[in-house]
């Protein structure tokens, strides 16, 4: 599902072979897998379950999409389609 931030006049950024776009749901699990990994660092007492991320993006982050003045705007980073993390994780 493709989404996009109400507040930009324009939600996707190119640069040859990168893009930004608004942050994708495909991503929240690679995302989840990193932060577990850095748990120490991010100072998370628990590893992240699917269901704690399923949660966070449904309450904090989807909601950011239609305000008008959203406390945080979040992008993937894409690199020949993939994001950076899969480029991490998956390759």
């Amino acid at each position: 599902m493709k989404r996009e931030f109400k507040i930009l006049s324009k939600n996707s950024f190119s640069f040859k072979e990168y893009r930004l776009v608004p942050i994708r749901e495909e991503d929240k699990y690679i995302i989840m897998k990193w932060r577990n990994e850095q748990i120490f660092h991010l100072r998370q007492k628990t590893p992240l379950q699917k269901e704690d991320q399923d949660e966070y993006f449904k309450s904090t982050i989807a909601p950011l999409f239609d305000q008008l003045k959203p406390n945080q705007i979040l992008f993937s980073f894409l690199k020949n389609l993939l994001t950076s993390f899969q480029n991490q994780y998956l390759n």
